[in-house]
């Protein structure tokens, strides 16, 4: 369990960095994301832990997404983001919440289930067009708290 929280605590450190250089950086021109739409890959639980993503955004401060991955596991995601300092910024911090959805054999010692996982992150806009997302997400496994890091890249059209 130590190593966990400690393990926590790194991700946690490095996303608060990122989030301040955030908070002043600037993209090139305007560093809004193009488009309503991104498809990435990466790793954590917007990708299905190992996988696919997608994502929506109906509002300026607001995105909906879908992964879907195998990693010898059957894994769903669904879930939203929320943008509270907008998109304007070339790292745009964010809050989010997802179901899981977990199918594992039997030796990675959980058979199946749903989950609830919420996160803290942000997203880098290389440029208006791709970013790469970071967030460390919460969820509850077997009455013991997880920290799952995400690390994805997408592109936005």
């Amino acid at each position: 369990m130590e190593g966990r929280v400690r393990q926590g605590r790194v991700w946690l450190s490095v996303l608060l960095v990122a989030l301040a250089a955030g908070s002043v950086a600037r993209a090139e021109g305007s560093p809004g994301p193009v488009g309503l739409f991104r498809i990435g890959g990466g790793i954590g639980i917007p990708y299905g832990i190992l996988g696919l993503g997608i994502e929506v955004s109906p509002a300026p401060c607001l995105s909906l997404n879908a992964g879907f991955g195998l990693p010898g596991a059957v894994v769903a995601t669904v879930g939203g983001r929320v943008f509270p300092l907008g998109r304007a910024h070339a790292v745009r911090p964010r809050l989010s919440v997802a179901a899981v959805w977990l199918e594992a054999p039997y030796d990675y010692g959980v058979v199946g289930g749903t989950f609830v996982a919420y996160g803290v992150g942000a997203e880098w806009g290389m440029d208006r067009h791709r970013s790469i997302d970071f967030d460390l997400h919460f969820m509850n496994v077997d009455g013991e708290t997880t920290l799952v890091p995400t690390l994805g890249y997408g592109v936005h059209f």
